[in-house]
């Protein structure tokens, strides 16, 4: 009895300041400005209480007012929101497209690179060859398996049926000059093999592609490969047989 009353009475106190901070951090999140911290407290309010409605429109608020500065942040708490509320791959893929012109290099990429690979849209699809391409033009993606893997996966489907090498030609244009010393180097391809022979392999693949078999990336993986494991004997023979992509997207 009494404890009950007592747990009531803890509990409708606790519901009153979680509302006075409520009425607080909505007053603080109208004025412009970086409120990561605070939004992140009264969107978490707003969700314990189920009001979802009104967190949305926070959220939408926080990332879209001109009136704020440009915050990759909010973006992301607007992606992770939609995400937990089960929202349609339309409004997820909007969200990631914002961040995705803020801070191409930004982790949640593969996500949206994953998204658009698996879309039906042929524009969809196109946007993921170059979102995976952009981070990867970033220092801090250079041995990311995972983004490699996208690369390898999406390069290999429009190797194999033969439609789309154009988009691969439009990447690969302007980094053709650079990335092969960012990427492709031999100094590079024995580290990768020595470190991770699965980041090896997918790079083995995209640098055989791009560049042809005789790629000293190529050439030192699939070298290596070859005397340990039957898939880089695949890798060999896939890249061999479809070297004339090369020729037609490197001229």
């Amino acid at each position: 009895g009494e404890d009950g009353f007592a747990d009531l009475a803890v509990e409708q106190e606790m519901h009153g300041y979680f509302r006075k901070a409520a009425v607080n951090l909505k007053e603080i999140i109208k004025i412009p400005g970086v409120w990561d911290v605070f939004v992140k407290c009264y969107v978490d309010l707003l969700e314990f209480y189920g009001d979802h409605i009104e967190a949305c429109q926070v959220l939408n608020e926080y990332a879209y007012n001109s009136k704020f500065p440009a915050n990759p942040n909010a973006h992301v708490y607007l992606y992770q929101f939609l995400k937990r509320q089960g929202e349609s791959k339309k409004s997820l893929i909007s969200a990631l497209k914002i961040l995705h012109d803020i801070v191409p290099s930004h982790e949640l990429m593969i996500d949206f690179n994953t998204m658009l690979q698996k879309s039906k849209k042929r524009k969809n699809r196109q946007l993921g060859l170059e979102v995976i391409f952009a981070a990867l033009d970033y220092a801090g993606w250079k041995e990311n398996a995972k983004a490699w893997s996208c690369l390898a996966r999406q390069v290999k489907q429009i190797v194999i049926s033969e439609k789309h090498l154009d988009w691969i030609k439009q990447e690969w244009n302007s980094r053709k000059d650079w990335w092969p010393a960012f990427h492709f180097s031999r100094y590079l391809a024995k580290r990768n093999w020595r470190e991770n022979k699965s980041l090896s392999y997918e790079k083995a693949l995209v640098a055989g592609i791009l560049l042809g078999k005789d790629c000293k990336y190529f050439k030192y993986v699939s070298h290596q490969g070859c005397k340990a494991q039957q898939r880089f004997r695949m890798l060999k023979k896939f890249v061999t047989r479809h070297n004339p992509v090369y020729l037609r997207i490197s001229g």
